[in-house]
């Protein structure tokens, strides 16, 4: 089994929310959802499962009747992909650019040069994939720039190393 990391857990948990918003103006499922996040606080992603296990059994009458057979059924599927970590292309796509906006604009290193900083805001700006992989390039020719800043090429390798794999969804920061 796959150890998730807390972000990719908290991401999840958020993306389950804003799935479950389709359905909070049911008094009935209201209740259970509010139930569900005063759960997370201990159980975590399990209390959304159970939500999703619940939808799927007990309450299937009940979300059948809220949005018809088929949209009920796709529904609970889509719960079910967000808490697997089952991403649609767009959604990888959007959960990369996020993290990649976050990553950059968490090193307070960048700021201390204004051409890196010009750079990284022109890229986080456009927000596209290509943009980000353009900055990357750009921070590789900058390299000396960047050792300076990073206090040594050790740092800035691990910064460049950090980078790539947010950018190129290697690993999970």
């Amino acid at each position: 089994m796959v150890e998730l990391t807390e972000k990719q857990i908290n991401w999840r948990i958020d993306r389950a929310k804003a799935h479950l918003t389709e359905i909070i103006n049911s008094q009935t499922f209201r209740k259970e959802i509010e139930t569900t996040e005063q759960l997370a606080q201990t159980q975590g992603i399990e209390a959304y499962w159970k939500l999703q296990s619940k939808l799927s059994r007990e309450l299937s009458t009940h979300l059948i009747n809220y949005k018809g057979i088929d949209e009920a059924t796709a529904f609970c599927i889509k719960l079910a992909h967000i808490l697997n970590g089952i991403e649609t292309p767009e959604e990888k796509w959007y959960r990369i650019r996020e993290w990649t906006k976050e990553f950059l604009q968490a090193d307070k290193d960048i700021t201390k040069s204004e051409s890196l900083k010009n750079l990284t805001n022109e890229a986080i700006l456009a927000d596209n994939m290509d943009d980000y992989y353009n900055l990357l390039k750009s921070f590789r020719k900058s390299y000396d720039e960047l050792v300076k800043l990073k206090d040594g090429e050790a740092n800035a390798d691990n910064f460049l190393a950090q980078l790539t794999n947010v950018i190129h969804d290697r690993k999970k920061v």
